[in-house]
């Protein structure tokens, strides 16, 4: 049921409210966590060992991955 209360945890998908998801990643042996802010428009990622990965290296790494699949005299 949704809730704008946010019961489940922080609103804020920052390294302190995502302690739960940390620790089901590693739990689960799981390869990656994703969480989402309260309307949706920001994800952050839990790497494979638990790790909160920063926004801004996700976004590099997902960056990187892109211009590295297109085309070799494609503009950039």
């Amino acid at each position: 049921q949704p809730d704008g209360f946010f019961p489940g945890r922080g609103s804020e998908p920052d390294e302190k409210n995502l302690r739960g998801l940390m620790e089901r990643v590693k739990q689960e042996n799981a390869d990656v966590g994703i969480a989402l802010d309260c309307d949706g428009d920001r994800c952050i990622f839990v790497d494979d060992k638990g790790g909160y990965v920063m926004g801004d290296i996700s976004e590099c790494i997902i960056t990187d991955e892109v211009i590295s699949s297109l085309p070799q005299n494609a503009p950039v």
